[in-house]
């Protein structure tokens, strides 16, 4: 069977994935043809290869809960247990990431989900995975997430405690009721309390 050495050009050339094409040389299409939607965290995006797409922290549910330095103890809001609406449950459920600063160390993360029942001052349920060690002994001084009830702002709050060693930024990436937050209450490296409602109230989950 004889073989083609070469081609005809098409006397009107044809649009490929909105490029034209008419026999004579090669081509890379401008984009991929029938666009699809692409849906990650709550935003969706018609994406058909015509472009570089990207997603915010805010756009996939990843919200920003604070900067914090070396040597910082750091509590972590997630349901408030002083609630004074009886129709709403305090709950927030996701993900904790805790990413380095200078990327030298391992990232920490926790799976969690916390909730409490109207008027729960000192009760809450929660569930907590994390990627690391997670300890509820009061004498742990190492890094790694504990569960734990603490007082700010004259209000009660079940969430958790972070005592790093390194700084980091913390992001949020779940849903809930409630809306995350950290505050500092004591520097490790001066044994210094920053905010002594957080450090006299707190207390920890030990199951």
């Amino acid at each position: 069977m004889p073989y083609a050495t070469s081609a005809t050009k098409l006397a009107a050339a044809k649009s490929i994935n909105g490029t034209n094409f008419d026999g004579s040389t090669n081509i890379t299409t401008t984009n991929w043809g029938t666009a699809r939607d692409i849906t990650i965290g709550g935003t969706t995006k018609s994406v058909n290869g015509s472009q570089a797409y990207t997603w915010t922290n805010n756009e996939i549910n990843r919200i920003w809960i604070g900067d914090h330095s070396d040597h910082e103890r750091v509590v972590i809001g997630l349901c408030e247990l002083s609630a004074t609406n009886t129709s709403i449950r305090s709950n927030w459920h996701g993900k904790i990431y805790r990413v380095r600063f200078n990327g030298l160390v391992a990232d920490y993360f926790a799976n969690v989900d916390f909730n409490a029942s109207y008027s729960a001052e000192n009760t809450f349920f929660y569930s907590l995975i994390t990627d690391y060690e997670n300890t509820s002994s009061t004498s742990y001084t190492g890094e790694g997430y504990r569960a734990c009830v603490f007082k700010y702002n004259s209000k009660y709050y079940g969430g958790l405690e972070f005592n790093q060693t390194n700084g980091a930024t913390f992001y949020a990436d779940g849903v809930g009721e409630f809306t995350p937050f950290t505050v500092i209450y004591y520097n490790n490296s001066n044994s210094t309390v920053i905010n002594s409602e957080i450090d006299d109230s707190i207390t920890f989950s030990t199951s």
